[in-house]
């Protein structure tokens, strides 16, 4: 009986433990969670990346147009999209990125993570194979040149962080469309991303062409600014209405003016409105391409930039950043308070994508609590 007693403890402690290890998944700075698989020793995701931004804040430049894809990875800055253009794909194939940002110094993977080394993987290989074959990712690659998806079968390739050591433009990828599962597709080129548990790589493999990383980057800003030198991308115009058609109709008879606030990063359109004795700001702002270059060249966060502003504009400091949740229309957005001489200032800073975003503010005396407006506001507004 005691033997029958341990048989079955044991049972039991091994398929909870199974079952903890199934069930464990991992969040990304975007909120995108990853289910994971413990293959042999090493913890990895299940599932690839979908994240647009580094851990750091920066944005992924996102490239959906061939030339400017192309373009990009010429130049070695860290470029995404959605596989064949279609941002449905995501679900199940993740976004596809090209090398720089597999590689990039600011780190995809989340927290604690990290793109495994060609070394990894092939330590990996024989037993994704033979035990673990769920593991192998859809067809999600990209070309170079950035006019064409493919794949020469129905499965996917992922990268790696090692560059190869013959050709310094070509990266190491692990590719299961045919039985050479070792690729060097060139560093321009599309793939999927899965991160692995740990934060130190000791392979010793080179990760030397990382995008961004300062002087690499700051000569051939020119050429890229250049070849992306577009017309202005507006603020998506039903977005956009949505918002100003809240306001209005929130403030209809107390809206004192609308002002624009412009600098060399940015546009905003601002509406201020005085009600029950408390100041309204509320800003719509947008993004110029060659703003986003100029911040992404400086390894600057653009969001952080208006934060910094609206510090500068208060001459105030600050604090209290967090994410922000309660309305279900706006993903992804923070709050933080701005503390001046006479007025509180509560904010919540909405990003729609890379190019455009918005800007909701509150202020009070020091005797008012800006917060439950801001909210009650903020709340209401339905971004589409």
């Amino acid at each position: 009986m005691r033997t029958m007693f341990y048989k079955v403890f044991s049972l039991f402690t091994l398929t909870v433990s199974g079952l903890s290890l199934m069930a464990q998944t991992v969040k990304d700075i975007d909120g995108n969670t990853y289910k994971t698989l413990r293959i042999g020793k090493a913890q990895i995701m299940a599932e690839n990346l979908r994240v647009r931004h580094y851990q750091n804040g920066s944005p992924i430049l996102f490239a959906p147009e061939g030339e400017v894809w192309k373009q990009l990875g010429e130049k070695g800055f860290g470029a995404c999209c959605f596989f064949n253009n279609d941002s449905t794909t995501a679900a199940t194939t993740g976004l596809i990125y090209n090398y720089y940002v597999a590689a990039d110094k600011r780190k995809v993977c989340p927290s604690g993570w990290r793109v495994p080394s060609k070394d990894e993987w092939a330590a990996l290989l024989d037993s994704i194979l033979l035990k673990h074959p769920e593991f192998i990712p859809k067809n999600a690659v990209r070309a170079a040149w950035g006019t064409r998806f493919n794949s020469w079968s129905d499965k996917g390739s992922l990268w790696s962080s090692t560059i190869s050591e013959k050709d310094s433009t070509r990266g190491y990828a692990l590719d299961f469309s045919y039985d050479k599962y070792f690729l060097t597709p060139f560093a321009a080129a599309g793939d999927g991303i899965r991160c692995i548990e740990g934060t130190a790589n000791n392979a010793g493999d080179k990760t030397s062409l990382a995008s961004n990383a300062g002087s690499q980057k700051q000569s051939t800003s020119t050429v890229i600014s250049a070849s992306l030198n577009k017309p202005n991308k507006e603020v998506n115009p039903k977005k956009k209405m949505v918002f100003e058609k809240h306001v209005t109709a929130t403030f209809p008879d107390t809206i004192t003016d609308k002002y624009s606030d412009n600098n060399n990063m940015f546009k905003a359109t601002s509406y201020r409105s005085k009600s029950n004795g408390a100041e309204y700001v509320i800003k719509m702002y947008e993004y110029t391409d060659d703003a986003i270059i100029a911040i992404q060249r400086a390894n600057k966060n653009p969001h952080q930039m208006i934060r910094d502003n609206e510090a500068d504009m208060y001459s105030a400091k600050v604090s209290l950043l967090s994410r922000y949740y309660d309305n279900p229309w706006a993903p992804l957005a923070f709050s933080f308070k701005l503390n001046t001489s006479n007025a509180m200032i509560e904010a919540i800073q909405v990003i729609f994508n890379d190019n455009d975003g918005c800007l909701v503010m509150v202020a009070t005396n020091r005797a008012a609590d800006p917060a439950p407006l801001l909210k009650k506001f903020f709340n209401t507004i339905r971004f589409k």
